[in-house]
């Protein structure tokens, strides 16, 4: 992922998010820095109050006059009251309307995000910057910002009202300033670097969180919870270092700037004793202000540098650019007939590791081609680059005589089908897993999709039928279960091209009855593309594509590249004789490998 941006970028970005709000946000503040001023006006009533009082005797007029005063103060609050419930809800709801907006602009741009990315990267990395960093957002623009804004208000307006009260004294207190800068200036520096790596080290922790609870069933099985126990200690420990780092330097500076208060408080008793008790009075009221706003400033910078560090990974995701995008007056295809041609293909993930070298076959619309070589031959890279997930690195793929490259992603994954190996399923109801790619469809049409999937059965007999909650990623079905409903899934989109990394592999012997008859339903009249495991879709292949090493060896029936002897032969006697070897114990007939050799 690319370094996040500077402070300067990351502050620029985020004003650019609050422009269309900055009406009301502007209100807020205004309704911020009116409850200072209010604030301030409270000591000036309180002074006058005093003065009155401080009066030889409380004569009609005088009595008068300090009952004018105190309605006054009771006026004040009142105001400030309804000026901080402006500020609180004015400035909340711009901030997180515009928290919402970049939310919505990252996790969209994360979507347009090539394959590659989401292979490079953690997904610990990626959900913390669209949670833990949105949360910070959240926070520093909503509650946070105020404080921003509110306390150097109120440290400027209680030194306006010390130098308007008694500006001889006022200049004993400013000699504390500049140490108190200095102080706020260094802490920052220190909180800064402190903040990012809190946020690398709460990211941490949640890469490890999401790795063992997507992972749970193998570090159960091996036995490893305590190892990923103390994984999870340790980078917790590494993020509390880092808090610790950053609450040290906060709450080291709260202190001094108050010790600073009260040197520069005592100057002011020192050589005030002149002055009058409201004078005093109302002098200390604004001093105690100004301090207790320059003790909230090391919070204020730890907050502020929290906030832009937040910024700049969620904009740094947000800035990613798509592998894959369309070209300039890209190709909309409403319709397909399904001929696939790859001509002198080569792919490599990385320059000095070739995956595919000079691959070319054409595939015809209606023709089932199988895909088959040993682990690591190019099966899988071959099936990526038909819906675009990747480019090739050379050469070309064409579908009906268009460049692959030449049409919109859009309008050619829609012609698309793929039904995995393993297959996934959203937190969502049975109905909304088959729906997914036409969201639209009506029961009928995800009923009718199901029986052709044979999976109406199991879906009308769950307790709610269609309307059950399958469970996050469709644990509570089996196997077999969530097979067919992929394969429900691909019937209700009625793709042109199908490609199936073979769904048969991992399942019992009904199970795989059931998937392959409805595969078979899936397959008619579509150009499919099959990723070979098993011996049973293979033989029912219309030609049989051998890899090796990336190459394109062998091509043929089943029964010729057997005749040949040559690499698929050996494939087969090495990966397809034992399901021969096991059908022939079980039915007592010889084995159909045996048979071929005896042939």
């Amino acid at each position: 992922m690319d370094k996040p941006l500077g402070v300067a970028a990351a502050r620029s970005r985020l004003l650019r998010y609050l422009r269309p709000y900055l009406g009301r946000f502007l209100l807020g503040l205004v309704c911020a820095g009116m409850v200072v001023a209010l604030d301030m006006g409270v000591a000036l009533l309180l002074r006058e109050a005093l003065q009155i009082a401080q009066g030889e005797a409380l004569h009609k007029r005088s009595v008068g006059r300090l009952d004018l005063v105190l309605i006054g103060v009771i006026a004040v609050y009142v105001a400030k009251g309804l000026f901080s419930f402006g500020e609180n809800y004015l400035v909340s709801w711009s901030g997180s309307r515009a928290v919402m907006d970049i939310r919505n602009d990252v996790y969209a741009h994360l979507q347009s995000l090539s394959l590659r990315f989401f292979e490079q990267q953690r997904t610990g990395q990626i959900m913390s910057r669209l949670t833990t960093d949105i949360q910070v957002l959240q926070d520093g623009l909503t509650r946070n910002v105020m404080q921003m804004v509110v306390v150097p208000l109120t440290a400027l307006a209680g030194v306006a009202l010390i130098v308007y009260i008694n500006w001889r004294l006022s200049l004993l207190t400013a000699i504390m300033v500049p140490v108190v800068l200095w102080a706020i200036s260094a802490a920052g520096k220190r909180m800064r670097r402190a903040s990012q790596q809190i946020q690398n080290g709460l990211a941490d922790i949640q890469t490890v969180l999401e790795e063992t609870v997507s992972g749970v069933r193998i570090v159960k099985s091996f036995g490893m919870e305590q190892r990923e126990i103390r994984r999870f200690r340790d980078q917790g420990m590494d993020a509390f270092r880092a808090m610790m780092r950053s609450v040290r330097v906060s709450a080291g500076l709260s202190p001094f700037v108050e010790v600073m208060g009260a040197l520069g408080i005592s100057l002011v008793l020192w050589y005030g004793r002149a002055m009058s008790v409201a004078d005093l009075a109302a002098f200390f009221w604004a001093a105690d202000k100004v301090a207790n706003a320059s003790r909230r400033f090391g919070a204020i910078a730890m907050s502020y540098h929290q906030t832009m560090n937040a910024a700049a990974r969620a904009f740094a995701l947000a800035d990613q650019e798509p592998e894959i995008v369309d070209a300039p007056n890209a190709l909309v295809l409403d319709r397909v007939d399904g001929r696939l041609e790859f001509v002198n293909v080569s792919f490599a993930y990385t320059p000095e590791t070739p995956v595919l070298r000079n691959i070319s076959f054409a595939v015809e619309p209606g023709e089932c081609v199988a895909l088959v070589g040993a682990s690591g031959a190019g099966k899988t890279t071959i099936a990526n680059l038909v819906p675009r997930f990747y480019d090739p690195t050379e050469g070309a793929i064409y579908l009906d005589g268009h460049d692959l490259r030449t049409l919109k992603v859009a309008s050619l994954r829609r012609h698309i089908g793929i039904v995995p190996q393993e297959t996934m399923l959203f937190a969502g109801t049975l109905r909304d897993n088959i729906a997914y790619g036409r969201p639209d469809s009506t029961f009928e049409e995800v009923r009718a999709a199901a029986e052709a999937a044979n999976a109406d059965g199991f879906a009308s007999a769950l307790p709610n039928g269609y309307d059950t909650v399958v469970g996050e990623r469709g644990t509570k079905l089996s196997g077999g279960q969530r097979q067919r409903i992929a394969i429900a899934r691909a019937l209700l989109k009625d793709p042109r091209v199908l490609i199936l990394d073979e769904a048969t592999s991992s399942l019992d012997t009904e199970s795989e009855r059931l998937v392959q008859a409805a595969l078979e339903r899936l397959m008619e009249g579509r150009t499919t593309l099959i990723i070979a495991h098993r011996l049973s879709t293979v033989r029912r292949a219309n030609r049989i594509l051998v890899l090796n090493a990336g190459r394109l060896v062998e091509e043929g029936t089943h029964d010729e590249l057997l005749a040949r002897g040559g690499d698929y032969a050996r494939l087969y006697q090495a990966q397809f004789a034992e399901a021969d070897t096991a059908a022939s114990l079980a039915t007592g007939a010889p084995s159909e490998l045996a048979t071929e050799a005896a042939g």
